[in-house]
């Protein structure tokens, strides 16, 4: 993946050098097109650079849950010690967050989304 940005790299380089080659001509045709075609890929390699971080991000995170699997006990996850995360916060940001204790028995709160939960497993 990182060839990539390598390779892009190269071709704005390449885009460059032409660039200064068309002003020898006196082309401004030749020169706003090579220039589009830079500033094209610079953007391409803007966008490659956050897929590459995305990407190692996604890996991370699907190695963590491959080392350390949560398990759905009907309203909340808990993990190999058996602590309560908020499903939540679990399923739409991908973080675990712990649930706090709430008054009644067997139910929880978040701290972040402010949601409450009752154990029922």
């Amino acid at each position: 993946m990182t060839d990539l940005i390598g390779h892009i790299g190269t071709g704005i380089t390449i885009a460059k050098n032409l660039a200064e080659l068309s002003r020898q001509f006196d082309n401004a045709v030749l020169i706003r097109q090579i220039s589009d075609l830079n500033l094209q890929l610079a953007q391409i390699q803007n966008e490659a650079a956050k897929m590459i971080t995305e990407l190692r991000a996604l890996k991370e995170d699907a190695e963590e849950r491959e080392k350390n699997p949560l398990r759905y006990t009907g309203a909340i996850y808990r993990d190999s010690d058996d602590l309560p995360f908020c499903p939540g916060c679990y399923d739409n940001l991908r973080k675990r967050i712990h649930l706090s204790p709430a008054f009644l028995p067997n139910s929880f709160n978040c701290p972040v989304c402010k949601s409450n939960f009752e154990d029922v497993g």
